[in-house]
C-alpha cells in the first residue's frame, strides 16, 4: 500500500505541476500601456502544451521505478478542469486523473482539487490539500511575477478563460 500511496502522491504532484506551468507558460502583453488583459485557453492547445512539458520532464524515481506521465488530455467544463492520462512506472501502468476548479476572489485566483485518482484509488483527502496547496502557490507566484489582479474566471465550453489587469 505504501507503494501506492507514493505513486499516487508523486503523480498527483506531477500533474498539478503540468497543469499550472501549461497554463502559466502564456506571456503577458509586453505594452506596459495596456493594463487589461486576458488569457483563453482551449482543450487541444493546454492538452499540446502539457504533453510537450511531460515529455521534456526527467524521469522521476518512485518506490516502483522511474516514473513519467504520458498522454495527457484536458477537458474544460462545466467549471471544471479535468485531467486524464497514464503514468508508467517500471513495468506499472496506469490510468491518472484529476478534476479541480478554479474561482476568483479579491484578485485572487484560487484552485481547488475535488478528486485524484491513480489506477482508479481516491487520492485521500490530505494528499489532495497538499497537491492543491503546491498548485496554488505556483499560481499565485506566476501572477505575482507578471503583477496581475484577476478580475474573472471561466470554465466551460471547451475553454479557460482568464480577465483581469496589471497593477
Amino acid at each position: 500500500m505504501h507503494i501506492v500511496t507514493s505513486c499516487i502522491a508523486l503523480i498527483g504532484h506531477w500533474t498539478l505541476g503540468l497543469l499550472a506551468l501549461g497554463a502559466m507558460s502564456q506571456p503577458l502583453p509586453q505594452d506596459q500601456s495596456v493594463h487589461e488583459w486576458g488569457f483563453e485557453f482551449d482543450e487541444p492547445t493546454l492538452t499540446q502544451d502539457l504533453n510537450t512539458w511531460a515529455a521534456g520532464q526527467p524521469l522521476v524515481e518512485t518506490a516502483v521505478g522511474t516514473a513519467s506521465l504520458r498522454d495527457l488530455t484536458v477537458d474544460l467544463r462545466d467549471q471544471q478542469l479535468v485531467l486524464r492520462g497514464t503514468v508508467n512506472a517500471a513495468w506499472l501502468t496506469a490510468p491518472v486523473d484529476l478534476a479541480a476548479s478554479a474561482s476568483m476572489e479579491s484578485g485572487r485566483l484560487l484552485v481547488q482539487v475535488h478528486d485524484a485518482h491513480v489506477n482508479g484509488f481516491d487520492l485521500p483527502q490530505h494528499m489532495r490539500w497538499q497537491l492543491e496547496q503546491q498548485l496554488q502557490d505556483q499560481v499565485d507566484r506566476s501572477l505575482l511575477e507578471y503583477k496581475v489582479v484577476v478580475r474573472s474566471v471561466r470554465v466551460g465550453d471547451g475553454r479557460l478563460v482568464l480577465r483581469g489587469s496589471r497593477q
